[in-house]
């Protein structure tokens, strides 16, 4: 049986995990909308970007912020949502993500493949969080919160090794999503 488009499908990791690419190519191949929380919350606080956020708010009412956009996202149509890295850390948000009732799918990925694809790509719109060089960053944050999206995930992907097309089969797989 595949999925029930009624519902949400919430993917969670941490930055540079491939959560936002894979969002609109599953979006795309399952005929749903997709959502990037990231994109959302500025907008609650009046705010062109989350680094624009961060710097005049400061990280504790992003978290409010980010709480709010996903209350609203999870109370419309249902699509394919990016949680911020941070996301399921912001107040009441794992609550909301467990109530949700959607399948949510944890892209893992290892510090040393996130180091990789931020050095790879212009982060200018992805701020250090702590102030510290992006690598102390991403290992402590993988530290922190790897345990806590494990324990949210009704499936975990390793995604280290595999090619997008391969993620997105397995994403469809955790699912129920056959692809031909």
């Amino acid at each position: 049986m595949g999925h029930d488009r009624s519902k949400h499908i919430l993917l969670i990791g941490l930055r540079a995990s491939g959560k936002s690419t894979l969002a609109r190519l599953l979006g795309a191949r399952l005929g749903m909308d997709h959502l990037d929380l990231d994109a959302r919350t500025p907008s609650v606080a009046g705010r062109a970007t989350v680094a624009e956020m961060i710097e005049r708010d400061g990280l504790d009412a992003f978290r409010e912020a980010e709480a709010t956009a996903l209350a609203q996202v999870l109370d419309e149509p249902a699509a394919v949502i990016s949680l911020g890295g941070g996301s399921p850390t912001a107040p009441g948000a794992a609550q909301r993500i467990v109530d949700a009732e959607a399948p949510i799918v944890y892209l893992r990925a290892q510090p040393e493949t996130l180091v990789e694809r931020l050095e790879a790509d212009d982060n200018a719109h992805r701020p250090s969080l702590s102030g510290k060089p992006i690598t102390e960053e991403i290992v402590s944050q993988f530290r922190t919160r790897d345990p806590l999206y494990r324990d949210l995930a009704w499936h975990v992907i390793n995604v280290d090794e595999l090619e997008l097309d391969e993620v997105l089969r397995e994403v469809e797989e955790s699912i129920g999503e056959r692809s031909g």
